[in-house]
């Protein structure tokens, strides 16, 4: 027994040692765990800097767990939101993609859930003429006619000013009336005219499935967080380069829907976004908002796709998460600031 007391006694330094990596390791082990659950993913990421509405990406690095419990808080408060309405039955389903631009954290609430997307697939359609451009810029001087009304004007979202029958437009003219006015007829025009299959090679280039490829399948549906990698690359400049990444988001931060999304943030401050409507039947509709919010020295990607019978329903469920969202990163950043004078 003393022998024993006396081993104890000399490795006792080494025990205490094993003890504190073992308690670290189960430590680390359950953050990693708990994190995991909160679907909280968070990476530290290297920029270039803020030109205009982009912020090209140089590099990203390991992990960063500071601000992860933040954003676990207001992940709460958004599913508590959506559980509040399903339960007043204004919506069927929500799905949620939020990120921090600048810093790369994110969060998802049914992220991988298919919607249909709607009007939001005019964005590779223009991201698609904005890579062609870079080669061939004479490509947005020309011109298509407009021959005859193509579509009805029953949509929830109405065009802001139709198109003219009988006028010619140059492809610059329709991408800006497609992704402003989101006009269907300026997009059809454009799907029409590419004979170049521009809008195909994004969707490949991004390992994307492509939408209408075979018109015999089911409606095209798109997840919200698959979606939102077009915003992504061009916040990033990663695909088109910086000069047309920047001209694709100045032209969505002028879109004339001014509900959803951007109703949910102050009236001043710059938001790049896109809406895409879907109306299956009387019961069955969908709405969605998706875009770039400029916060101050921290814009962030939001993205909500949305499923219920009520298209007001759908467009108000939109803004208040929105609302939510903006306030809570106002306040972290205000806190944030707050601590760094002292």
């Amino acid at each position: 027994m003393v022998k024993i007391k006396a081993y104890m006694q000399r490795h006792k330094r080494s025990f205490l040692g094993i003890a504190l990596i073992f308690i670290s390791f189960i430590s680390g082990w359950m953050l990693k765990d708990f994190l995991s659950s909160r679907d909280i993913v968070v990476s530290a990421e290297k920029r270039e800097g803020q030109y205009g509405f982009i912020n090209p990406l140089l590099e990203c690095e390991g992990s960063e767990n500071l601000i992860s419990r933040e954003l676990a808080g207001f992940k709460d408060k958004v599913e508590f939101l959506i559980k509040k309405y399903k339960a007043e039955k204004k919506i069927d389903d929500i799905a949620v993609y939020f990120r921090d631009l600048n810093n790369g954290p994110w969060f998802g609430i049914k992220e991988k859930e298919p919607f249909l997307p709607g009007s939001l697939l005019k964005i590779p359609i223009m991201m698609g003429y904005l890579e062609e451009a870079e080669t061939n810029p004479s490509i947005m001087k020309q011109q298509i006619k407009y021959e005859r009304k193509l579509f009805p004007s029953d949509q929830y979202v109405k065009v802001a000013e139709e198109m003219q029958e009988g006028r010619s437009y140059t492809i610059e003219e329709l991408i800006y009336r497609m992704v402003v006015n989101s006009d269907n007829s300026a997009a059809y025009l454009l799907r029409k005219f590419d004979s170049e299959n521009v809008y195909y090679k994004i969707y490949k280039d991004l390992q994307i499935p492509v939408a209408y490829e075979n018109a015999n399948e089911l409606p095209y549906s798109i997840s919200v967080r698959k979606y939102a990698s077009f915003f992504r690359i061009l916040f990033n400049a990663s695909y088109l380069g910086k000069e047309m990444s920047n001209k694709a988001l100045e032209l969505l931060s002028n879109a004339k829907f001014r509900e959803g999304l951007v109703k949910g943030i102050p009236s001043d401050m710059p938001a790049a976004h896109k809406f895409g409507e879907r109306n299956i039947s009387d019961t069955q509709k969908q709405f969605h908002d998706c875009g770039i919010v400029y916060y101050p020295k921290s814009p962030y990607l939001l993205c909500v796709m949305t499923r219920g019978s009520d298209f007001d329903n759908l467009v108000s469920a939109i803004q208040d998460i929105s609302r939510l969202i903006y306030e809570e990163v106002d306040s972290q950043r205000s806190s944030y600031a707050v601590s760094q004078q002292k």
